[in-house]
């Protein structure tokens, strides 16, 4: 799974990159357009209908750069989590633990509670940060 993540974060940090570029392109076509202008090439109507158009695919842009970045920081949350995990698994591993009882509250310590689905499907609930869904265990 974490190698999942690190695929995706590498997706979407290049695709933030090429918006990036592009963000920068529509700048200098702006400001090219400008100069046009004011050196009188470009016409008021032609200005107006080619900036029009430059900044609706800026904000469109601007958009999937804001939901990019959003992906990414659920993603480095998502590992952090995950590498939270498996440390308090490597934790308990760890453990020699021969009493019954407390393998219990070990377990209990680490999970919440969990939940069987009609279709077989198991959600465990951690207390170590946010649950966790896992399908057709023991299926």
């Amino acid at each position: 799974m974490g190698g999942e993540i690190a695929i995706h974060q590498n997706t979407y940090t290049k695709e933030l990159q090429g918006v990036n570029n592009q963000l920068a392109k529509l700048e200098s076509e702006f400001r090219s357009l400008l100069t046009l202008f004011q050196q009188k090439v470009v016409g008021i109507e032609q200005f107006r209908s080619t900036n029009e158009a430059i900044e609706a695919e800026r904000r469109r842009l601007t958009e999937r750069k804001v939901e990019l970045e959003r992906m990414l920081e659920s993603k480095k949350d998502t590992e952090r989590y995950l590498q939270d995990f498996q440390r308090q698994i490597k934790k308990i591993a760890k453990l020699d633990i021969h009493d019954e009882q407390v393998l219990k509250q070990v377990i209990q310590k680490l999970i919440h509670k969990i939940e069987v689905q009609i279709d077989g499907n198991i959600k465990i609930h951690y207390n170590i940060a946010r649950p966790l869904n896992i399908g057709n265990i023991g299926a």
